[in-house]
């Protein structure tokens, strides 16, 4: 026989109290239930600890901090305040206008670059100053001060190094490529000009990722120019083993700096090297070339493919560069609809943009897919012929560099970012997410929200 587990009382005064308790089996005991269904049921406030008084921290504005809250961006649809209660709601892919800078670039924008950190645009233009830098962590953007010594002449590329602390500028006429020291001063100082100029107009520049080269594309031979920046001045190196064989537009070396592509006009319209070699050396070329003259040219962040912008049908070509010699991948569903001036790789690669001569000038696809798809074109589209292109460091920003005013457009992109709406208080009985907002955000921009409970 089994044991049971058996209980006696002894009634003292009008209670029960336990007497004896001997283990038993729990199988052995007859008559018991077969589950234990939980019954609706409700706490109030007061039985969580310090509930009540988190609620009222977030109802006024106190900004508490939470442990264990589910942090995630969202996009603001209203001017929101740190410690605001917020829903959250599913989000969307795409993009849209962020803001127009106070003080506009001074005529038309051939080329644009955001800094690693994203805290600054330089945008390179036909009129004078033809180099304008903004301050990003304001809303709008705001103009920083001019760089005590201005390009020459029009502006064509720009580029920043990794660490942030250089800018260079191709641009029209000698030296055809300044270098501005950013951090010595508030105001961008100068740096003496390379011991050997670009040989003619350039056309675009382009920093390694560990900021000691810096190649520049430009008009007459050698049409590619790269320099030491280690040493001051800058000292350029020798010539590539095989020049380009004609003008170059733009350039770009890939994450880890073992390549460097030159495009430029004339067949085989985009030039490849290894620069690991000394001088550097070409490699073969793709097995399907660009249709036409190549003007910008762009590598994704692992360096498994590069895009190369061109005035011919499909007007932009993506390869794969992890065979030997690359090779063109399919062109993607639905076509830029005329000449590619360049392009541009987010940082995970997952988007791709290419400016373009005519509407909608700026034309973003979806690299995920097999072959790359065209993703809906910004509600706002830039003014006119674009010429460049630019993600930020984390993606989020695009910058397009046209030919017609504002002659800049910047826009905020969405990779299915959830939506945060003001709630009045965290019990509001809408469906979605709960929580609250850790810093201001303003109508339409990105911010962060601790997510708290589902409703």
């Amino acid at each position: 026989m089994a044991d049971i587990k058996i209980q006696l009382y002894k009634k003292t005064g009008s209670d029960f109290e336990s007497v004896l308790l001997q283990n038993a089996d729990w199988y052995g005991i007859p008559n018991k239930p077969t589950t234990f269904t939980p019954t609706n049921h409700e706490h109030p406030i007061s039985e969580v600890t310090n509930l009540q008084e988190t609620i009222n921290l977030l109802e006024t504005g106190g900004g508490a901090e939470i442990t264990g809250a589910d942090e995630i961006d969202v996009i603001a649809q209203a001017n929101i305040n740190k410690g605001d209660t917020v829903r959250v709601t599913a989000g969307t892919t795409g993009i849209y206008v962020e803001t127009t800078p106070t003080t506009l670039p001074a005529g038309n924008a051939y080329g644009c670059a955001f800094n690693h950190n994203g805290t600054r645009l330089a945008v390179a233009h036909s009129s004078s100053p033809y180099i304008t830098i903004y301050d990003t962590t304001t809303t709008p953007y705001t103009k920083l001060s001019n760089p005590t010594t201005l390009p020459g002449s029009t502006g064509y590329g720009c580029a920043f190094n990794h660490n942030g602390t250089r800018l260079a500028v191709a641009h029209s006429s000698s030296p055809y490529i300044t270098i501005y020291d950013t951090c010595a001063t508030t105001t961008y100082t100068k740096l003496s000009n390379p011991t050997t100029l670009p040989a003619g107009i350039a056309g675009d520049c382009a920093f390694n990722h560990d900021g000691t080269r810096l190649a520049v594309a430009h008009y007459s031979s050698p049409y590619i120019t790269i320099y030491d920046t280690t040493t001051t001045p800058y000292t350029k190196l020798s010539n590539p083993t095989t020049l380009p064989p004609y003008d170059a537009n733009g350039c770009a070396f890939n994450h880890d700096g073992t390549r460097l592509a030159v495009a430029h006009e004339r067949s085989p319209y985009i030039t490849i090297y290894d620069t690991t070699t000394t001088p550097y050396t070409k490699l073969s070329n793709p097995t399907t070339l660009p249709a036409g003259y190549a003007y910008g040219c762009a590598f994704n962040h692992n360096g498994t493919r590069l895009a190369v912008a061109h005035s011919s049908s499909p007007y932009i070509t993506i390869y794969d560069t992890t065979t030997t010699p690359y090779t063109k991948l399919s062109n993607p569903t639905t076509l830029p609809p005329s000449y590619g001036y360049d392009c541009a790789f987010n940082h995970d690669g997952t988007r791709l943009a290419v400016a373009h001569d005519s509407s909608p000038y700026i034309t973003i696809y979806d690299t995920t897919t097999t072959p790359y798809t065209k993703l809906s074109n910004p509600t706002t589209l830039p003014a006119s012929t674009a010429g460049d292109c630019a993600f930020n460091h984390d993606g989020t920003r695009l910058a397009v560099a046209h030919s017609s005013s504002p002659y800049i457009t910047a826009y905020g992109v969405l990779y299915g970012t959830p939506l945060a709406y003001k709630a009045n208080n965290l019990l509001s009985g809408l469906a979605g997410r709960y929580g609250y907002a850790k810093k201001n955000i303003s109508l339409s921009a990105i911010g962060k929200v601790d997510v708290l409970f589902e409703a």
